[in-house]
């Protein structure tokens, strides 16, 4: 059985608002590349179907409607855009491509999370003399009461002496 909206068709400015409005939803940009648009127009989604990168569109009468098909079709050239692939390249590349192949083809060009990314640590650090320095993560240090601020020092000064602070906690290392 197909849902709504895998028989739901499109104009053709329909088809090209999707596409652009998914293409920026889902980060993927071709516009880099320098040669491409970031989003098809009308006059691109027409070359393409000339040049058999896109299938021809369902009559509907005088109408020409666009499907699901279509719209996975955009993002794969899209997607293989990104990777620098010319137009020959990308119609022998996705000529004959199921829909399942498609949105494989779409889903390998997405950009990775940004919550795969891990996280960046910003430190300062300072030369306290030839050998010896301190590195301080400002976030930490702007946090700390004077007390604490105190006691961060005596242990600075403890480590520079050669011996270890009494308050040290566990599992810091000691050398």
């Amino acid at each position: 059985m197909t849902s709504s909206a895998e028989t739901e068709t499109f104009t053709i400015d329909e088809l090209a608002e999707r596409t652009q409005q998914w293409l920026a939803e889902h980060g993927l940009d071709a516009y880099y590349y320098r040669r491409v648009q970031d989003a098809p127009s009308e006059r691109t989604i027409r070359y393409y179907r000339t040049h058999g990168l896109l299938d021809e569109p369902v009559r509907n009468g005088k109408e020409r409607r666009y499907t699901r098909r279509h719209l996975l079709q955009l993002l794969a050239i899209k997607a293989l855009q990104t990777r620098g692939l010319s137009h020959d390249r990308i119609q022998s590349h996705l000529y004959g491509r199921s829909d399942a192949e498609l949105e494989a083809v779409i889903a390998a060009a997405l950009p990775a999370s940004r919550a795969s990314v891990p996280p960046v640590a910003v430190v300062h650090e300072y030369v306290i003399a030839p050998g010896v320095r301190l590195s301080l993560d400002p976030d930490v240090v702007s946090t700390l009461a004077p007390d604490e601020r105190a006691a961060v020092v005596a242990r600075i000064e403890a480590a520079l002496a050669g011996r270890h602070a009494d308050d040290a906690t566990e599992g810091e290392p000691r050398s």
